[in-house]
């Protein structure tokens, strides 16, 4: 398998190889451990108002993904039938949280294996449902947002957690949809989804670091606080506007509190 990893990778070989015996081990330790702990996910302890990332669909879409890259690292028939099992539990395009959900994931790297035999069915529905996917979600939302980004804008208390900064997500799903599906309309679409994270935005402002003459100097991040530099690390991507904070923790309950808000009480 070290070989297999340095005619793959030549770049860095020996850390190529080290990175493939670690997630090996990692996944014995999975095969060892058949059941998610905890059972629904990561619950903060009380008190702690950082948010919570609950996954109650179960990690079947995480450990498709984990056989799907070491199959497409090693060629191991093991990892592809492993992958098989994991996979058909979901739909291929299946999931709407990046924190919780891989399943797209593990359907792109095994329909990019090359290098090893791969099951064209399974290639095929995901390459059908990605498409539905980019034609009747992110470019029709897209084409109704007026900042052309491809988040949903019409439930306005969704707008808010990194909406407009987003929009890289959106332009990454469209240009694999470009490299897999052949279709130059993704690349467009991709182009046009980064305008709104550049400064096509309510606030007319480029919603990374550094980037542009109006950009974020206060970015809520350790190394910008601490560093002795006035200006924030540059090519830190912010959240940009949103319709409410959450009520999880005392802070974001006391911003939002009559007393702290401007008009007074408004």
């Amino acid at each position: 398998m070290a070989m297999a990893s340095r005619n793959l990778h030549p770049y860095f070989p020996q850390y190529a190889d080290t990175l493939l015996i670690k997630a090996e081990k990692a996944w014995h330790f999975l095969e060892l451990h058949p059941n998610a702990v905890p059972e629904l996910g990561y619950y903060p302890v009380k008190g702690v108002g950082g948010g919570d990332y609950p996954d109650p669909g179960g990690d079947s879409d995480d450990r498709a993904w984990a056989n799907a890259e070491l199959y497409k690292t090693t060629g191991n028939i093991k990892y592809d039938s492993l992958f098989r099992i994991y996979w058909a539990t979901h739909p291929a395009v299946w999931g709407w949280n990046d924190f919780q959900h891989h399943q797209i994931k593990a359907s792109l790297a095994y329909a990019t294996t090359k290098q090893y035999p791969t099951d064209s069915t399974i290639k095929a529905q995901f390459l059908d449902q990605y498409k539905f996917y980019l034609d009747r979600t992110l470019i029709p939302q897209d084409d109704s947002n007026h900042y052309r980004n491809s988040y949903r804008s019409d439930v306005v208390a969704w707008i808010g957690w990194g909406s407009f900064a987003h929009s890289p997500k959106y332009a990454w799903d469209l240009v694999v949809g470009n490299c897999i599906l052949k279709d130059s309309l993704y690349r467009k679409y991709a182009q046009i989804n980064l305008n709104s994270q550049l400064g096509n935005n309510p606030q007319n402002i480029c919603y990374i670091t550094g980037l542009g003459s109006k950009s974020p100097k206060d970015p809520l991040q350790d190394p910008s606080l601490y560093d002795g530099v006035v200006e924030p690390v540059p090519g830190i991507c912010v959240f940009g506007p949103f319709s409410h904070m959450s009520f999880a923790n005392v802070y974001d309950a006391a911003v939002q509190g009559k007393d702290n808000l401007y008009p007074l009480g408004v």
